[in-house]
């Protein structure tokens, strides 16, 4: 069948797709509302436990980051967990849980609930880019099609008249 304009629009008719899209917007619209705030408290929680970059590649390439504190939670990859400082970071990890709970994120058994709302968001889009491409009959059109071209899935999550047929479908609750 192939990708047309009249069955992009098609698309946008049906209740499911539009249901999704709005599944999207609100999953992204959460992870955005969520982002500052626990990256905020990472953050400074992760400045008590004086937790320092002690990777040997980075010390052997000679960055000068090697042996300073680790101030953003983004870098602990570049600390040696079976090191020194192993006991510092499973202490920063056991408090950062804490913290997820004490900001109303419940107990996410070890998970952070930014990464997890990430991953909801990634999992519905790929519900759509499924969705479209069973509907266009186009099967190879995959995540590669929509990354190589982002106006795709920025039409698809932002079709032309949404917001009035999502008023008219008030009454579906996600």
């Amino acid at each position: 069948m192939g990708i047309t304009a009249e069955r992009i629009h098609e698309f946008f008719c049906e209740e499911k797709h539009l249901l999704l899209i709005a599944k999207i917007r609100v999953l992204r619209n959460r992870t955005e509302a969520i982002r500052p705030v626990v990256e905020g408290y990472a953050k400074e929680l992760l400045k008590g436990f004086e937790i320092v970059y002690d990777c040997k590649i980075d010390q052997e390439l000679g960055n000068p980051e090697y042996g300073t504190q680790v101030l953003d939670p983004e870098d602990l990859y570049r600390v040696d967990f079976e090191g020194p400082q192993e006991e510092k970071v499973q202490a920063y990890y056991q408090a950062l849980q804490r913290a997820h709970v004490e900001n109303g994120f419940g107990e996410m058994d070890g998970k952070c609930p930014l990464l997890c709302a990430e991953s909801d968001v990634r999992d519905a889009e790929k519900m759509l880019r499924g969705a479209f491409a069973d509907y266009c009959g186009e099967p190879a059109l995959d995540r590669y099609h929509f990354e190589r071209t982002p106006k795709l899935m920025e039409m698809l999550t932002n079709p032309p008249g949404f917001d009035a047929e999502l008023d008219e479908l008030g009454e579906h609750v996600f």
